[in-house]
């Protein structure tokens, strides 16, 4: 009897049921089951569920999902979020579905997998898919009902069965615009992974007849413009030659009036048609435009005579290079001013320059040369900033505006990128460093706007071989062991055991250098973490083709400059001088609205107030070799089938394949 109430001792201890210095005393019965069911959350941290991939994913970053201003209260705010919820909607259709027969039942449970598969939510799709009576459908929501079992295995990267699912497709019976545009995508993608690129052109073109949106316009058309960019000369030629839909052939003709440099077009050709876009608020420049009252003479402002010379020299070539690309005969001409490696004569050397008849000024470039310019600028001479200012009274405007390639910027890119693949829970993993530490800080305030979730946030230190303490903390691994040794101490008894990390987690940001990335990329799935989507800044990437080495990268997503998935394009700074002479032009224009262009760095958005935005392309590794991220590419890596593993008590092992939520609505 000692011995027993030794035990309850123990185990209540545990459960915190030792209250008021009295000891609960359980039943021969309930001990038992109370012993199971600390075994059973021994092996698991959080229940499993399914990794979201979004339909969307796309070469530019699109606008997070809308959340509910607090105009409300809690409660109106919380129903709003749940009507419009497609994860919500989809799980009450199926519930529907329960209750109907035939025809009905069917039709309901196929606008809850349109919803799912929209959503991103790729397996449970699946699974609801496979629940459908198929000859119970329409000949119209056959049709359906093919494109979701054709994207399915798209997304599982299983080319061929797609292939084969969408040749039986018929294309006469499909009547909604939505539906032909899914269609279409879908098709030019597949030729794509086909290796027919002529084709893949042709179906992605005849999808902007059914786009009737500006954001998915502009997505398509960045698209093509990406596919078109990343073909060498010889493929052109071929190309070119056969069975090309004339929309398609004008985008390579243009492409190929103002670059005689087939093999690398520039971004500044008219490589699609912006007439659709003309109408909404924001408008697509073709070319550099030089109105009788633009500037005539631009002062480039660089530090070449310090020790970033470097560094200027990149972005004045690319600079020159985009004036030299300018056919137009009112363009400007340009006048290199140095500005030394003393950031605080920058102002002088700007007043200067003023003084002698500039009418544009573009520079400094950096962040302290650039406070200096915010703080004496008086918005007489339009001025564009190679470096973002830490100046808190500094607002940008149309005089007065700033574009670089900083941190912060890149790190809101990324944040959205993430959200709008479907990932809401996740962990970073970064180093003690400056530049790390404000790229954190940028990524974090981006991400809990949109409604993302940080689980943990793990520091690494350089100059490190093995990370596992690191990483093991990172993704809970070190929580079911710990809990397994109290549970072990307690009962004085061995426990078959299998540590498992914390499964409410979808993605890892990764801040990490190539020499570091290679060693923690593999370590991450050792520790389990291979059916995690990995996302990393643009720091991973060195610009060296190193496929052997970049091997232990595959599968990390990761920003990147347009210029840079074209060898000899020239480097990010050269893309920068590039872009910046686009957006002199686009700086002295008063059309009351955002002016967009497709620059060597992604796109570009000049917005009303002043303020510039970079929308970068996004790549990743495989096979050691940089692959563009392809719009309604899956980004989950390992997926996980819904079928669910009984509990096996025995060996003390639980396994759950979805959330609550979804084993609540999904079968």
């Amino acid at each position: 009897m000692d011995h027993k109430h030794q035990l309850n001792h123990l185990i209540s201890n545990y459960l915190n049921l030792n209250t008021d210095q009295r000891i609960i005393v359980i039943p021969g019965r309930a001990l038992f089951v109370v012993v199971l069911a600390l075994i059973v959350s021994a092996c698991e941290t959080t229940p499993r569920y399914e990794a979201p991939t979004r339909t969307d994913i796309t070469v530019i970053a699109t606008p997070g999902a809308q959340i509910p201003e607090n105009t409300r209260d809690v409660r109106d705010s919380t129903s709003i979020e749940t009507q419009y919820d497609p994860i919500i909607l989809a799980q009450n259709k199926i519930n529907e579905a329960r209750y109907l027969t035939g025809r009905l039942k069917a039709k309901t449970q196929l606008e809850a997998a349109v919803l799912l598969m929209d959503s991103g939510r790729t397996l449970s799709s699946s699974n609801v898919v496979s629940e459908i009576s198929q000859f119970s459908l329409t000949p119209i929501d056959q049709q359906t009902y093919r494109i979701l079992q054709s994207t399915a295995l798209y997304r599982s990267q299983n080319y061929e069965g797609a292939w084969r699912r969408v040749q039986q497709i018929n294309l006469q019976a499909i009547k909604k615009k939505n539906t032909l545009q899914k269609y279409w995508r879908l098709r030019g993608f597949l030729e794509y992974r086909q290796g027919r690129i002529a084709n893949s052109l042709n179906s992605l073109v005849l999808r902007e007849d059914y786009l009737s949106d500006r954001l998915s316009l502009s997505q398509n058309q960045e698209q093509i413009r990406v596919i078109i960019e990343s073909l060498t000369a010889e493929q052109i030629a071929q190309i070119t030659t056969r069975g090309l839909r004339p929309k398609v052939l004008s985008r390579f003709n243009t492409s190929r009036q103002t670059n005689n440099d087939l093999l690398y077009p520039s971004p500044y050709t008219q490589v699609y048609t912006a007439t659709a876009l003309d109408s909404s608020p924001r408008k697509m420049l073709r070319n550099p435009v030089w109105s009788p009252n633009a500037p005539r003479n631009i002062g480039l402002l660089l530090p070449l005579s310090s020790r970033f010379a470097s560094s200027s020299s990149e972005v004045e070539q690319g600079f020159r290079a985009a004036h030299n690309n300018d056919r137009s005969p009112r363009k400007p001409n340009i006048h290199l001013v140095d500005v030394g490696a003393d950031t605080s004569l920058t102002g002088r050397y700007y007043e200067t320059a003023i003084g002698s008849g500039i009418d544009f000024i573009v520079g400094p470039l950096g962040r302290e040369a650039a406070q200096h310019i915010s703080s004496i600028a008086n918005g007489t001479t339009q001025t564009l900033m190679l470096g973002t200012p830490d100046n808190p009274a500094y607002r940008p405007n149309i005089n007065l505006t700033h574009f670089d390639f900083s941190p912060e910027n890149e790190a809101k890119a990324i944040a959205e990128k993430m959200y709008n693949d479907g990932h809401r829970s996740i962990v970073t993993f970064h180093p003690n460093q400056t530049w790390s530490n404000r790229y954190l800080e940028s990524f974090r305030a981006e991400w809990l706007r949109l409604g993302g979730k940080i689980k943990r946030e793990q520091i690494y230190y350089g100059g490190a071989v093995d990370f596992s303490r690191e990483i093991r903390n990172l993704l809970g691994v070190n929580l079911s062991e710990r809990r397994k040794t109290t549970l072990q101490s307690a009962l004085a008894a061995n426990i078959n055991f299998q540590p498992r990390r914390d499964r409410s987690l979808d993605a890892v940001l990764l801040l990490a250098r190539p020499d570091v990335g290679r060693l923690i990329r593999p370590q991450l799935s050792f520790h389990q973490g291979h059916d995690l989507n990995i996302y990393a800044s643009s720091h991973l990437y060195d610009g060296n083709p190193d496929a052997a080495n970049n091997r232990d990268l595959d599968s990390t997503i990761f920003p990147v400059t347009p210029a840079s998935l074209n060898t000899g394009d020239g480097s990010a700074l050269h893309a920068l001088g590039a872009d910046a002479y686009f957006l002199v032009s686009a700086l002295t224009q008063n059309i009351g609205t955002d002016l967009s262009f497709s620059g060597k760095s992604g796109l570009i958005t000049l917005n009303q107030d002043g303020s510039i935005s970079r929308s970068p392309s996004w790549a990743k590794f495989e096979s050691g070799e940089l692959q563009v991220v392809l719009d309604s590419e899956q980004t989950q890596i390992n997926p996980t089938p819904l079928t669910p593993v009984l509990v096996n008590a025995e060996n003390g092992y639980f396994y759950r394949t979805t959330s609550r939520t979804d084993r609540e609505a999904i079968p």
